[in-house]
This record gives structure tokens, C-alpha cells and sequence, in this order.
């Protein structure tokens, strides 16, 4: 009889427990066994929702508190990636075990909503050299504190804060990969892999348009496409001798010497203007003027040093009057400026008649 009333006892049990399960209070179409999560009338107080509006195939409205498509999700973690906007912190999920604890600081959560500073690069953008980009664009599960970035993508990945076209944080997009817009900017060392030439080996952030110039160095670090012409008249100099530049001129801190065909030359002033190495030869007979080193002192210049073998020319405005030029006697010019009296070609002192 005991063992008889047993048995019909958990029968019964069993029953009632399927019919708890079935019961849908809500009146949402779902029972608990169906996945329901909340089964009555009225909703989470303060929730503005009714019961009705719980069920397994609600649409979720994330970040009040409330799992409406039982899901089991942090209703403050929407793209499931472990963290949450910074606003929701310490915030708990009615009835979702242990939410409320995940870390904050995730800078993108929404799925459909991309925030618009994270706009996406066009995959029909080149980089400079021409390269079609083929970014795999990360989406919000993939953006979070920690997260690994992925540099000129558009999305900051880790949510740094920072500007994903400005890999080195000195202020300047990079040249080397355009933004959202398909425009490059003008950092020509950025940290990228296909940065300008660095045989300087000067920092990243220590490269931009408004950096100071280290010349001559093989390192552009103003990325004016410039380090060999200092002065800015068109011609190089290898300023260091490290080999990085041509010698093409012979003073690149003064723009006005150079060595263009229209510079002018001011003679016995100690400044080689047209950079042709001549300062006192102005007759062009390859002999300097004897006289060359008083005049540029009394110009107020430091003289030049003159080429041995070529000094002492008596007249540098006659190409034909030098100390190499064949002597004619008795026209009453020296020719080879040795200083004998062209009437002496005896040299014994007397003139002839």
C-alpha cells in the first residue's frame, strides 16, 4: 500500500511539473519549456515592457537591462566581444548570472551602428604605390581594448583613441596610405612599410612637414622632399660626405651662388658666385691678376686661393696679356708680364730706337 502511493505520488508530481512548464502567463506564445525567460504578465518594473514583449524571438533592445530574446546575453554587451561601453559600467542584466562585472572601455558595440569616426576605407583606394588596398575590415566584435590594430584600416581597434592614419602620434596622416576620403596625407615616415628612406635612422614621430631638417643626411625629416639643397637655388651639394647627395654647387647656404649659367660673377670679391672655382681670372686666359689678393682685401673679402701656376696676371681685362703669352716686342705692351721694357729685347739695359 506504502510502495502503491508512492509510485502514484511522483506520477502525479511529474504531471504537475509539465503543466507549470507549459504555462504561458504572458500570453507571449511561449512556455519556459519553449525558452521563455520571463513568463509573466507584467514586465521588469521600470522596463517599460510588458511580459508579452520577452520571449525567444523578440527583437533585443540592448543596454536597458532586460534580456528580451533570452538570449542569455549582457544586455550591455551587445557585440559579445567582453566589454562594455564605459557608461555601463558595473550595470547588471536582469536574471544573466555574473553580468555586471565585464571590463569597460570598448569604444564600438553597436552591430549596425559604426560609429563615424570608424568609417571604413574603400577597397578601391591605392596606396602610393599604386597597391589596391585589401584591408579585412574589422567590425565591433573585433574592436575592444587590447584588440590588435590593424593601422589605415579606418577602425581603431584597440580603442586607443587614436587617429588610425597617424601611426606614430606626431600629428600628420601618413603619405603612404590615403583616409576615408581616398586623401593621403603628408607624413613621409610613419611607421608604415613603405615609409621614405631613413638611412638617418630618425624616429617616426620625429618626421614630419614641420620638422627641423637635419641636411644632408639621407633622411628627408620636414618630408619636403629636400635634404641635399639647403639653400633652395636647385642644386645639390653632398653637404656630410656621406654620399647621400650630388655636388652640384660649391656654397649651399647662399642661394645666390650656384652654378647656373645666368649667375653673374663679381671678380676679386672672394665669393666664387657661379661656382666655376674662378674669382680673379676675369679675362679667361687662365691666369689670375698678379694684384688679385689687394684687391679683394680692399673689397672688404677674404681671398680665394689662387691655383698654383696661375698667378700673376698684369692685365685680366686682355686675354692676350698673361705670363704664358708669346712676348711682341716693341709695341709698347708686355704680353708675357715679366716686367722687361718692351724696347729691351737685348736686355742690356738700353731701349732701340
Amino acid at each position: 500500500m506504502t510502495g502503491r502511493f508512492i509510485i502514484l505520488l511522483l506520477a502525479f508530481s511529474s504531471a504537475c511539473g509539465t503543466t507549470r512548464d507549459s504555462i504561458d502567463a504572458a500570453r507571449a506564445g511561449y512556455s519556459r519549456q519553449d525558452g521563455d525567460c520571463w513568463d509573466a504578465s507584467v514586465g521588469p518594473e521600470g522596463s517599460g515592457l510588458t511580459g508579452a514583449d520577452i520571449h525567444p524571438e523578440a527583437t533585443e533592445g540592448w543596454y536597458d537591462g532586460v534580456d528580451q530574446d533570452c538570449g542569455g546575453d549582457d544586455d550591455y554587451d551587445q557585440d559579445g566581444d567582453g566589454w562594455i561601453l564605459a557608461e555601463y559600467e558595473g550595470l547588471a542584466t536582469l536574471g544573466i548570472i555574473g553580468s555586471g562585472d565585464l571590463p569597460s572601455g570598448d569604444c564600438w558595440d553597436a552591430l549596425d551602428d559604426q560609429p563615424s569616426d570608424y568609417t571604413v576605407v574603400s577597397s578601391s583606394f591605392t596606396d602610393r604605390q599604386g597597391r589596391y588596398l585589401d584591408w579585412d575590415q574589422p567590425g565591433a566584435a573585433d574592436t575592444y581594448p587590447g584588440a590588435s590594430d590593424t593601422w589605415y584600416d579606418g577602425v581603431d581597434q584597440d580603442c586607443a583613441g587614436d587617429d588610425d592614419f597617424d601611426q606614430d602620434g606626431d600629428g600628420y596622416a601618413s603619405e603612404a596610405y590615403p583616409n576615408r576620403g581616398g586623401v593621403f596625407g603628408d607624413d613621409c615616415i610613419d611607421g608604415t612599410d613603405i615609409d621614405d628612406d631613413n638611412p638617418a635612422g630618425s624616429a617616426a614621430p620625429d618626421v614630419h612637414p614641420d620638422a627641423p631638417e637635419t641636411w644632408y643626411d639621407g633622411t628627408d625629416q620636414d618630408c619636403d622632399d629636400n635634404d641635399c639643397d639647403q639653400d633652395g637655388d636647385g642644386y645639390d651639394v653632398d653637404g656630410l660626405g656621406l654620399g647621400f647627395c650630388d655636388v652640384e654647387e660649391c656654397d649651399d647656404s647662399d642661394a645666390s651662388i650656384n652654378p647656373d649659367p645666368h649667375t653673374e660673377e663679381v671678380w676679386y670679391n672672394g665669393i666664387d658666385e657661379d661656382c666655376d672655382g674662378d674669382d680673379g681670372d676675369q679675362d679667361d686666359d687662365g691666369f689670375w691678376a698678379e694684384d688679385y689678393e689687394q684687391l679683394v682685401l680692399a673689397a672688404g673679402g677674404e681671398p680665394l686661393d689662387v691655383p698654383v701656376g696661375y698667378e700673376g696676371d698684369c692685365d685680366d681685362d686682355d686675354g692676350s696679356v698673361n705670363p704664358g703669352a708669346n712676348e711682341t716686342w716693341y709695341d709698347g705692351n708686355d704680353q708675357d708680364c715679366d716686367g722687361i721694357n718692351d724696347y729691351d729685347q737685348e736686355y742690356d739695359g738700353y731701349d732701340n730706337d
